[in-house]
């Protein structure tokens, strides 16, 4: 039997931020915000090197607030292709500081609602901002939507109510997906009854910091979505999340993290619920790594949780990144 061909997409752990890196089945990668300037130093770049993405296809910045734009060092990492922003690039903080690289050093667009691109076999659509721009940030956002045959996963960005309800009023039917990027971290502000109604997502991923001074995820936001039946994975709670599709059934995976049950409509399995260390290496692997079933048994050490390891003296594998915990997820639509 032939494996179809899959998409990725890694939540990244930037603590009070967001970050989304997407790759095509045949290695072309987006990557949708970077966290703060030092989480994209610390979690962003990294990752980056450690998957070998020496080019982005496309960097999307979804708005002008610090927690998003990652920092300049991002373009010394990988070379990048074409920029996003909502606005001039000019007025993006981090992009104002590039003006050293040379205006051919990448394209630079301003989508709006309506502008759609074809990327290897997915379609990325922008679905805000229309024109004129909000004058609140948050609601500059540029909110996408990427599908890949039958699945769709929906990027907010921080968007808030009056950008949800423009969109919705405009063609609530664009607003649909699968996967639901929760907007502005979970606030109360990004996310209410009839977002969710025009989204009807099966999952959410919330991007957050542990302990942020913000209380998000909010209560109010996380009953809504228990409301509505919607699985939601934390970034706060598992680390980095990845999540992988081929174009019918999802999978998704965490840091050394067991993942929350999936929603009963789902068929599930769960597997690799530990991480495995190389004793005389000190490095640790994903158990479906192909490096861990190298290891001999003998120095072979077994930990429940990526800060196990950590704490340890380990570092994750370049090649697998030391992700573990992965839970099939049949999409139930």
């Amino acid at each position: 039997m032939i494996e179809k061909e899959k998409i990725t997409i890694d939540y990244l752990d930037v603590g009070q931020g967001d970050s989304e890196l997407i790759r095509t089945p045949h290695g072309q990668t987006i990557l949708i915000d970077a966290g703060s300037g030092s989480k994209c130093v610390q979690a962003v770049e990294p990752m980056l090197r450690n998957l070998g993405i020496a080019t982005l296809d496309l960097y999307v910045v979804s708005h002008n607030h610090a927690d998003h734009y990652g920092a300049s060092s991002l373009f010394q990492t990988a070379a990048v292709k074409q920029v996003w922003t909502p606005e001039s690039a000019s007025e993006i903080t981090p992009l104002s500081l590039l003006a050293a690289l040379g205006d051919d050093a990448f394209e630079r667009l301003n989508p709006r609602a309506g502008y759609s691109a074809k990327l290897d076999g997915t379609l990325l659509e922008v679905l805000a901002p229309e024109n004129p721009l909000f004058s609140d940030e948050n609601d500059k956002s540029l909110v996408l939507r990427l599908t890949y045959q039958n699945n769709r996963f929906l990027f907010p960005g921080d968007a808030e109510l009056d950008s949800w309800t423009q969109m919705k009023n405009r063609d609530r039917a664009l607003l649909e997906a699968d996967v639901l990027k929760v907007a502005h971290h979970g606030s109360r502000n990004g996310t209410n009854q009839a977002v969710l109604d025009c989204v009807s997502p099966d999952y959410a991923v919330i991007s957050c910091g542990r302990g942020n001074n913000y209380g998000h995820p909010h209560a109010e936001t996380l009953s809504l979505l228990s409301g509505a039946k919607v699985q939601v994975f934390r970034t706060d709670e598992a680390g980095t999340i990845r999540c992988q599709s081929d174009g019918d059934v999802l999978r998704f995976f965490a840091e050394g993290t067991i993942l929350p049950s999936p929603i009963p409509s789902a068929t599930a399995s769960m597997v690799g619920d530990f991480l495995v260390g190389n004793k005389s290496s000190l490095v640790f692997h994903s158990p479906s790594c192909r490096y861990a079933s190298q290891i001999s048994e003998q120095n072979r050490q077994s930990f429940a949780s990526r800060a196990e390891a950590v704490m340890s003296g380990y570092h994750a594998c370049f090649v697998c990144g030391g992700i573990a915990s992965e839970v099939k997820i049949a999409a139930p639509r």
